[in-house]
């Protein structure tokens, strides 16, 4: 089989006839939710990323030679070549690249073991080079692509991805091909909490068939296994025993001809937490004076707002809140009364709504003076 390549160099900017500036603006896929050094992988519908790691400005990525195109994350050569396998064959597919070296783009189409199209990518070189960015367009005339090879240097470390997009190829006639709305959902539970609600999907399809639901993860369920297209779906999540972190898994629906997978990212925090900034507050008062002014403690809490109450465990402490729940002002004052000289200890007692939340103590402190 004949192969078609195409050369551009970065520096001046020469079209190919697989090269388009014009960014495809069906399914960009920023990197945003992948870990970062961590591989995208399966984290989005529609395509499966292999190789490489997500490298975060400021973090690991040198983002003053390799700039993301969006957002703060990219998809990077780390280690060897980047490649793209699509679920569906795709019309066309779209790249922003950022290149330091040559970057080829190899195209094969469905059932193809040689490549059938090649762009070649060609950064600018010389004493005072650096990398450069554009957006590629990649397409096989007359056919469509099933996966596509980005190669820099063996070693990798060369070029960086990022707004990745492609453009499905339209439905043959006759095929009863499934599709899924949305294609990506999120949940989010704090261990103690509340599980979220189930969300819903629409699964469509160009005639009426049968579907069934499989799922990848214990955890991720989907309201029916069978069911008779084009329906809602409820999608839920069981994170009883599941510990603090991020987990992935995917929902697989399939009638007799196609099949398409629902992306699930579901991220597991702790219990939330309350804290106080301070922990301790110390007060002076003299003997028959005036009350010492009241100093205030910031209650907050982690992985979720708490609703708390204050419980002063001495008669000579008063607090008040300015809201009900976290983040919250808390107002402290002491009023020694006719208490003789002397040094006396006590405490507030902060306790969230939910019986499974640990209380919180702030410590106060009174000096009485002659």
């Amino acid at each position: 089989m004949r192969v078609r390549i195409h050369t551009l160099f970065l520096v001046a900017c020469l079209g190919g006839a697989a090269l388009s500036y014009a960014q495809t603006s069906v399914a960009p896929i920023d990197f945003e939710n992948v870990p970062d050094g961590t591989s995208p992988d399966a984290a989005y519908a529609g395509v499966t990323l292999i190789g490489g790691s997500v490298l975060t400005s400021g973090v690991t990525l040198n983002e003053a030679d390799f700039p993301p195109r969006s957002g703060s994350k990219v998809w990077a050569d780390t280690g060897g070549p980047l490649a793209a396998r699509f679920t569906d064959p795709v019309s066309t597919v779209s790249v922003a690249v950022t290149s330091s070296q040559r970057v080829v783009a190899v195209m094969f189409s469905p059932g193809s073991a040689t490549p059938n199209e090649m762009l070649i990518l060609d950064a600018a070189t010389g004493a005072n080079a650096v990398p450069r960015a554009m957006t590629a367009q990649l397409t096989i005339p007359g056919r469509t692509i099933e996966r596509v090879l980005f190669r820099g240097t063996a070693a990798g470390g060369s070029f960086t991805l990022d707004d990745l997009a492609f453009s499905v190829s339209p439905r043959a006639p006759g095929i009863n091909n499934l599709s899924i709305q949305p294609v990506r959902l999120r949940f989010e539970f704090s261990i103690g909490g509340q599980v979220p609600a189930s969300q819903r999907i629409f699964v469509d399809s160009s005639e009426s068939s049968a579907v069934t639901v499989t799922s990848s993860a214990a955890w991720l369920r989907a309201s029916a296994e069978r069911f008779q297209s084009p329906g809602e779906v409820g999608v839920s999540i069981v994170p009883a025993g599941l510990a603090a972190g991020s987990y992935s898994a995917t929902l697989t629906f399939r009638n007799s001809v196609s099949s398409q997978q629902l992306f699930v990212n579901l991220t597991v925090l702790n219990p939330p937490e309350l804290f106080a900034l301070p922990t301790m507050l110390s007060f002076t008062q003299r003997v028959g004076g005036a009350r010492p002014s009241a100093q205030t403690v910031f209650v907050g809490s982690r992985n979720s707002n708490l609703v708390f109450s204050i419980a002063p465990q001495e008669s000579w402490i008063s607090a008040t809140q300015t809201g009900p729940q976290t983040p919250a002002n808390m107002g402290v004052t002491v009023d020694a009364g006719n208490r003789p000289p002397g040094i006396y200890e006590g405490s507030l007692i902060l306790t969230p709504q939910s019986s499974t939340q640990t209380p919180l103590i702030v410590r106060v402190r009174l000096e009485v003076v002659p």
